[in-house]
C-alpha cells in the first residue's frame, strides 16, 4: 500500500524532500505532495524530532510509578502532563495507576521533584521509582552510549545481533 510506504520513508528520515519520497515511493512528486499531506490534515502521520538526551542538559531519566486517587487520575495525569520534566504520562491499571517518564539535568534533581509533587499534588503518592542507567532504543531507532541514533530497529523485538551489535559500537 502507497501510504505505508510513504509511512516507512517519513519514518526514515521525515525531512526527506518530496521528489526523494516519490522516487523511492514509485509515485508521481505530485501524488506524494498531495498523500504526504493528506495524512498530515488527518494526524495519520505526525512528524517529531527527538532530541539525543546527552545534550538536553536533562541526561538523567527517571520513571516513577504513581498512585492517584481514581476519581483524581485524569486531572492529575493532565498537571503532571505539562511539567517540563514530563516526557510521558500514561494511565495504568491497578493500584499504582500512573506512570511519569522524567528527564531530569541531575540525580539529585529527583528528591527536589518529587518534594515538589507532594507540596503540589497532596493526594500523589511516589509507589515505586527507578533511574534508566541507558537507552538502547527510542523511537523505533537504536542509540550509542551517548544517546546518539546509529540505526533503525525492524519491526520484531528483542533486538537482533546485528542491531544490538550497532547499538553497541561507539561513535
Amino acid at each position: 500500500d502507497v501510504d505505508r510506504r510513504l509511512f516507512a520513508l517519513l519514518q526514515e528520515d521525515g525531512r526527506m524532500p518530496a521528489n526523494r519520497v516519490a522516487l523511492r515511493a514509485g509515485i508521481s512528486e505530485a501524488s506524494a505532495r498531495r498523500r504526504i499531506s493528506r495524512l498530515l490534515v488527518n494526524q495519520l502521520v505526525r512528524l517529531r524530532c527527538e532530541v539525543a538526551q546527552s545534550v538536553s542538559g536533562t541526561p538523567v531519566t527517571a520513571v516513577l510509578r504513581l498512585r492517584a486517587a481514581p476519581d483524581r487520575l485524569d486531572a492529575t495525569a493532565r498537571q503532571l502532563a505539562v511539567l517540563r520534566e514530563t516526557r510521558m504520562c500514561c494511565a495504568l491499571a491497578g493500584p499504582d495507576n500512573l506512570l511519569l517518564m522524567l528527564w531530569l539535568p541531575t540525580l539529585g534533581d529527583l528528591p527536589r521533584f518529587e518534594a515538589g509533587l507532594a507540596e503540589r499534588l497532596p493526594g500523589l503518592d511516589v509507589a515505586d521509582r527507578a533511574v534508566c542507567l541507558r537507552t538502547l532504543r527510542q523511537m523505533g531507532r537504536l542509540l550509542d552510549g551517548s544517546g546518539r541514533a546509529v540505526g533503525r530497529t525492524d519491526e520484531g523485538w528483542p533486538l537482533g545481533a546485528a542491531d544490538a551489535a550497532a547499538a553497541n559500537s561507539p561513535r
